[in-house]
């Protein structure tokens, strides 16, 4: 579809340049070359308008395909190893890997919905954009917010997904 969808583009490219030429050679009036280049532009949108949203939907499919790649290495690797992790194990995967459950009742029956973290649109959707603060010229103050040692150590832990607190 891809290649069909460029040799169209390419078409009507050389549409615009032979309706030129025969204006230049005097066979087109300007009306005639106008009209011409007109519709051949429209097409040559609407066909870069479909080639953009059949890349795009190409690309889709391929992070698709290499999240279900992903997790399908990590259930073949950790299927049989769940039953040797410990209980706070067990908690940390289920913690990296669900992002929420939600609980409801829809026609007296009791709906249980599991929401994952690697859900693309969402992941990119939640990314938190924190900008780095300006350095201050002014020396570093151990007694600031945030600082519990001497050394500088921070109550913020740093993850992946979110910032969490450090329960002291």
């Amino acid at each position: 579809m891809e290649t069909h969808l460029s040799e169209q583009i390419q078409t009507q490219e050389s549409i615009i340049f032979n309706a030129d030429d025969e204006y230049l050679s005097g066979k087109f009036s300007t009306e005639k070359r106008d009209l011409h280049v007109h519709k051949a532009e429209n097409m040559k949108e609407e066909f870069e308008k479909e080639l953009f949203n059949a890349q795009e939907k190409i690309e889709s499919a391929i992070r698709a395909n290499i999240s279900y790649e992903s997790l399908e290495a990590f259930s073949t690797e950790y299927k049989n190893n769940i039953k040797n992790l410990t209980f706070e194990e067990k908690r940390l995967l289920i913690l990296a890997l669900v992002e929420k459950i939600e609980v409801s009742f829809y026609e007296a029956k009791l709906v249980v919905s599991i929401v994952f973290r690697f859900a693309h649109k969402r992941a990119h959707e939640n990314m938190p954009v924190i900008e780095p603060k300006k350095p201050s010229d002014k020396p570093r103050d151990d007694s600031s917010e945030g600082s519990d040692s001497a050394n500088g150590a921070t109550d913020w832990a740093r993850t992946s997904d979110l910032l969490l607190r450090r329960e002291a």
